[in-house]
């Protein structure tokens, strides 16, 4: 276990922690580091306190879709939710039934259905879930 601090830069708040960090959450960090130097330098301190050197990345909206997913389903690995307890979260219909009286991302999904025919980050969160699960057999 190692210990992750860092600081906050201007336009993103990064974490600042001194417990330890376990092996799933550090695995996250290559990941976590693209997204606060996504277009702006105006991050580069809480880049590097992340490990990243580079110039900012080129602003790739797929790109960073995938990296939000793969962070999701890191923090909710970190959190010890299963995966019915984050599928609830991202849409308690998929766990409780259509006529279940809340939702949650009701923006998200909306705006995501009608422009890729899907709730893509529910697809891509539990993907990366999927992915972590394996790696942590």
């Amino acid at each position: 276990m190692k210990s992750l601090r860092s600081q906050s830069c201007p336009s993103a708040p990064c974490v600042t922690t001194s417990r330890p960090v376990s092996s799933t959450a550090l695995r996250a960090l290559p990941r976590a580091r693209s997204i606060p130097r996504a277009t702006s330098s105006s991050c580069s301190s809480c880049a590097r306190d992340l490990g990243y050197e580079g110039p900012p990345f080129t602003w790739n909206p797929d790109r960073r879709a995938l990296l939000r997913a793969d962070l999701d389903a890191y923090y909710a690995n970190l959190y010890a939710r299963t995966r019915d307890e984050l599928r609830y979260i991202l849409d308690p219909a998929d766990i409780s039934g259509d006529d279940y009286p809340t939702e949650t991302f009701r923006g998200l999904k909306k705006n995501e259905i009608s422009k890729f025919g899907e709730y893509r980050t529910r697809r891509l969160v539990l993907e990366a879930w999927d992915r972590i699960e394996k790696q942590d057999r």
